[in-house]
């Protein structure tokens, strides 16, 4: 994989009493290396530490996605869990077909 860029954010507090979980930011090169990494998030399961992987979204696609989550979760209880899908940036589709679209084309 090729990594662009990684930072850390905030400051670590080497204390025994205390263990601060510091966020890392890392920026890759290619498309193709985020979706691989994503991909294989599962593999850190059952690990002794402690991750969490998500994607960092501009702040207008997180409160558009914020916006349509409730939609999105009574779309996943009347219908096939598999069949809604979240889209990017901010739609919902069901069976392929786009229900719900926030930022039209």
């Amino acid at each position: 994989m090729n990594i662009e860029n990684c930072d850390r954010q905030g400051r670590y507090v080497n204390n025994s009493q205390f263990r601060q979980k510091i966020p890392i930011l890392v920026e890759f090169r290619y498309k193709e290396d985020v979706e691989a990494c994503i991909r294989k998030v599962h593999r850190l399961a059952g690990t002794r530490y402690v991750y969490a992987i998500d994607r960092d979204y501009p702040a207008e696609i997180q409160h558009a996605r914020k916006k349509i989550w409730p939609e999105y979760k009574r779309l996943r209880q009347a219908n096939n869990r598999n069949a809604v899908k979240l889209l990017y940036p901010a739609a919902i589709s069901v069976n392929g077909m786009v229900e719900i679209n926030v930022f039209p084309c």
